[in-house]
């Protein structure tokens, strides 16, 4: 029996300062990636990511990863009057799984002591 999910995967967050006046500024940091979640079909993907997302448009680029901007604030939070401004760089992967079968793996020979 093989099992089908989709996972979202934050690859990067790339984030600099922000104002309203001058735009995106001068680079702060880098953050890795994370795992936002598991679903079991690319329509709840769908459904769900705008959720962690606000406003997030379901355009690829051609290695097939969703890229999204956020204005935050200092604790990373969504806020349109925030300093800070983040690019996310999301992949949305299909996960196959079977059931592992423990009896079915190879064993090693043990030798006997006795």
């Amino acid at each position: 029996m093989t099992r089908t999910s989709y996972v979202v995967r934050v690859l990067d967050m790339t984030v600099h300062r922000w104002s309203d006046e001058e735009g995106q500024g001068d680079y702060v940091c880098s953050k890795c990636g994370y795992d936002v979640g598991w679903w079991q079909n690319v329509e709840d993907v769908k459904a769900e990511l705008p959720e962690h997302f606000p406003g997030i448009e379901f355009e690829q680029d051609e290695d097939g990863r969703l890229n999204y901007c956020q204005i935050e604030d200092e604790n990373a939070w969504a806020d349109e009057n925030g300093e800070f401004i983040v690019d996310y760089v999301i992949v949305v992967e299909k996960l196959q799984t079977s059931p592992v079968i423990f009896d079915a793996l190879p064993r090693e020979e043990e030798e006997c002591s006795c």
